[in-house]
């Protein structure tokens, strides 16, 4: 029989005089500590047996031999501020219900939102379509067409009829026309103004000229309560799992811990992993709408790896049995990010292949990777879940998405695990192809700006999260609309104060990871070279903020947040008028395309 494993619960320190005051964030208990107590209770954040913890405080601290260590592991454990792997999937097993995952059986529907690209949309389609036929699978298929250009949705209405005429498959379609006149309904029927409508399916471009969020906000209203993937337009059902692909399930509190792979080439990158005969939809299938004590049993007891152990997901089984409301893949290819500087905080032995390598320079200027998980990976705040493979549980009442600017599925993915009861993402091993047919820029050492809208509200809304708010799960998307309405309806000098003070917090932290990294990493030159350039960047791009007096882009960043906050707090009301419209004929959201 393997040996009991044991992992501080969670525990939170406050240190006096003599002693320290310790909380358990876990199991809801405090006691006194002494300093050697809280010392050793430091060793042990992640999970081993109480020798394996005694050694590491005895090399660490001045403790004489392992047994007095021991000694000490033993009475914390009584404590319960040390609790064992055994006492915490038992705790997280509870309410093993057999009953229907959520309201609907399967996924039903496939979905690509599109953008100026017939031809890449067209390659998209034919692939999934092409891979699930051999399943035998029937999807219908949903088309967000966000295409500026009327030649660009002309060709996309006739490949689709063609599509749908020669592959005898259902789909349907959407574009800003018809999205515009379906706000006017929404307005009308959810009682809202029409620019919060507008804002929520079409943007602003006054803030931004991508749109991606409003095209995701279209596909949450139009399908409903149905479960369904969205894939974007530029991937390719070229399957792969990642090489080091093992069974079990990873349970990790602070994120799916992502393995990543650096490459040359795009056909480096393809022969990368293992091809598979896997069903796309059903790896995402047998994880959306599950619960988690569901995942444990079918993964069993010793194929469970715990990380990061947070309080957060207990306190998830209080509200309501915890259930994967969000899926995702790995993907390989373009990086899908137009900056990789982020890959300078990198940890552990993703960090170590990005620079133990003479081809730094090229993989971080080259865009070309690999993302993906070696095992089941559920998580209860990892933000994470890319959108270019991403399934939805419609039965869940997800938040919208920022409808302006990039990286709206990593803000949206921040809000569902703070504000949604039970909520879970879970990644799959599977990967998809990423293949943009543009080329794309890339900034090597050049920051993200963090006064674009994304980034902006997402600093504003961790700064909340982060705040300690004392109100039900339930109740926490309309205190989050109404904190970002407030935000916005302030005078526009406290509102510029306020946001430049949280993005000098964030960056200040960024920088000081950086160069923290840099000291680690004196063997590598060419690393300490690019940390230097990225830390000066980033100061520099501070610098511009606080001497931005562009009164319009300040106007344009106030109004977003007022607009957003108002759509988080009405989004209930707007989902409930949206599925009356979409019953009524004619008004729905999504339109059949004629075979």
């Amino acid at each position: 029989m393997a040996p009991e494993l044991f992992c501080a619960a969670d525990v939170r320190q406050t240190r006096l005089d003599e002693s320290t005051v310790a909380y358990s964030m876990i199991t809801r208990g405090w006691t006194t500590l002494s300093r050697s107590e809280a010392a050793v209770l430091d060793c042990c954040q992640s999970f081993g047996t109480l020798e394996e913890h005694a050694a590491t405080a005895v090399q660490r601290l001045s403790i004489e031999d392992t047994d007095s260590a021991v000694g000490i592991l033993r009475r914390l454990s009584e404590r319960r501020l040390l609790v064992s792997r055994s006492d915490i999937l038992a705790a997280l097993s509870i309410n093993n219900d057999s009953g229907p995952a959520s309201d609907t059986e399967g996924i039903e529907a496939l979905s690509i939102p599109t953008r100026n690209r017939p031809e890449s949309l067209y390659c998209a389609l034919s692939s999934y379509m092409a891979h699930l036929k051999p399943a035998s699978r029937k999807l219908s298929f949903w088309i967000v067409d966000d295409s500026t250009v009327d030649s660009a949705r002309s060709q996309n209405v006739a490949l689709l009829n063609d599509l749908s005429q020669k592959r005898n498959v259902d789909i349907y379609y959407t574009d800003r026309r018809r999205r515009s006149s379906f706000a006017s309904d929404l307005s009308n029927v959810a009682h809202i103004p029409k620019e919060v409508a507008r804002f929520a399916l079409l943007g602003d471009i006054r803030m931004s000229s991508v749109s991606h969020g409003a095209a995701r906000n279209s596909q949450l209203l139009g399908l409903g309560r149905r479960k369904w993937i969205t894939v974007d337009d530029d991937t390719v059902c070229n399957l792969r799992t990642h090489p080091g692909a093992r069974p079990g399930l990873v349970i990790d509190g602070e994120g799916h811990p992502s393995e990543y792979a650096f490459f040359r080439s795009h056909e480096e990158a393809c022969r990368y992993g293992m091809p598979t005969t896997r069903d796309f939809v059903g790896g995402h299938e047998a994880l959306l709408g599950t619960s988690l004590p569901t995942l444990i049993s079918r993964a069993g007891v010793d194929n469970i790896c715990l990380k990061s152990l947070r309080a957060s997901i207990f306190r998830r089984s209080e509200d309501s049995v915890p259930r994967v409301a969000v899926t995702g893949t790995g993907f390989f290819g373009d990086s899908a990010s137009d900056w990789s500087g982020y890959l300078l905080l990198l940890n552990g032995a993703n960090f170590n292949r990005l620079v133990s390598t003479p081809h730094f320079s090229e993989y971080m200027s080259g865009r070309l990777l690999s993302i993906g998980v070696t095992s089941v990976s559920v998580s209860d705040t990892a933000p994470i879940i890319r959108g270019l493979s991403m399934g939805v549980d419609g039965a869940v009442h997800l938040p919208p998405f920022l409808p302006v600017d990039r990286g709206e599925e990593y803000l949206f993915g921040t809000i569902s695990g703070f504000c949604v009861p039970g909520y879970l993402s879970a990644i799959d091993t599977l990967q998809i192809e990423h293949r943009p047919r543009e080329t794309r820029y890339n900034s090597t050492w050049w920051a993200n700006d963090y006064l674009r809208p994304t980034a902006v509200v997402a600093i504003l809304v961790r700064a909340y999260c982060s705040s300690g708010v004392a109100i039900p799960r339930r109740d926490r998307l309309a205190g989050l609309g109404t904190h970002l309405i407030d935000l916005g309806n302030t005078k526009s000098a406290h509102f510029i104060e306020t946001v430049l003070t949280r993005c000098w917090q964030t960056m200040d932290g960024v920088i000081r990871a950086l160069k923290q990294r840099q000291v680690a990493c004196s063997a590598f030159p060419q690393v300490v070279e690019a940390i230097d350039l990225t830390v000066s960047a980033l100061q520099k791009q501070v610098e511009q903020w606080e001497s931005l007096d562009q009164q319009s882009v300040w106007i344009a960043l106030q109004d977003c947040v007022q607009q957003f906050g108002l759509l988080l707090s009405s989004w209930d009301r707007i989902r409930r008028a949206a599925e009356h419209i979409n019953s009524r004929p004619g008004r729905a959201l999504f339109h059949p395309v004629r075979r």
